[in-house]
């Protein structure tokens, strides 16, 4: 390990993970090229959530499942594939958790984008994968649970990544593996600040449990002059536990 290769699988990873997929999936598939903010509105409630954050999440807010599943795997790819590439042909290095870490600092603050991206998740979980699969496994599984049973859609993401901590700790006991998963965690909650707080409001006015457990949420646009239905999360799982088909399309604010 050198400090000329440090450095640039830093840069690599930064400037590769800076390219904003959402960005490029709406030009060329949005029915106008401009990312608009994602709000989302409870029926028969007063209770409304708004983000302006870039991601595979705001792609599926506004053009559906198909392309928000194909931001996420763009968003995945562009570091875990080349983190693939570090990691086999540097083995015992920590070039690709450098490249990885980097990834997702590029992804959450690009630097082509006035440094506004999304959260980090689509490319902290092929760092996970490659870190310890099944711990990400493990992590999830628990986390989806936590989540169903608390009716809360938003827990299961952060605590996934939160638990990785003490897994990657106590079971390789790797400090380069557990400064990878403390940084893209440090990274995640920095860049959900804003839904935090939007999270927060809804609680001090009453509203958050009418917001996280309703089954369908509505889609405005920036001038709210148009407006669709969409599933949340919790109408998705219990679609999938009905076996009824879903309604409409999956809506979720915190991927």
């Amino acid at each position: 390990m050198n400090a000329i290769s440090i450095i640039l699988s830093a840069l690599a990873g930064y400037l590769i993970g800076s390219i904003s997929f959402a960005r490029i999936v709406i030009h060329l598939f949005g029915p106008t090229s401009q990312v608009q903010d994602i709000n989302l509105a409870v029926p028969d409630s007063e209770a409304r959530f708004h983000s302006d954050s870039v991601s595979a999440t705001t792609v599926n807010v506004h053009l559906g499942p198909r392309y928000g599943c194909l931001t996420s795997l763009l968003d995945m790819g562009k570091v875990g594939l080349p983190a693939l590439l570090l990691w086999i042909i540097f083995p015992g290095t920590p070039y690709y958790l450098i490249f990885l870490a980097l990834g997702t600092l590029g992804h959450n603050w690009p630097i082509y984008y006035g440094f506004k991206g999304g959260k980090g998740m689509s490319t902290i979980l092929p760092g996970m994968i490659l870190v310890d699969w099944l711990g990400l496994v493990v992590s999830l599984s628990i986390s989806l649970l936590v989540g169903w049973i608390r009716k809360e859609s938003y827990v299961w993401n952060r605590l996934t990544i939160l638990l990785m901590i003490p897994w990657v700790w106590i079971r390789h006991q790797s400090w380069e593996l557990l400064g990878y998963v403390v940084a893209v965690n440090v990274m995640y909650q920095v860049a959900s600040i804003p839904e935090t707080k939007e999270m927060s409001r809804l609680r001090k006015e009453g509203q958050l449990d009418d917001f996280l457990r309703t089954p369908t949420l509505l889609v405005e646009d920036e001038q709210q002059s148009s407006v669709k239905e969409q599933e949340s999360f919790i109408g998705m799982l219990r679609s999938l536990i009905s076996k009824k088909p879903p309604r409409t399309e999956k809506s979720d604010p915190e991927l």
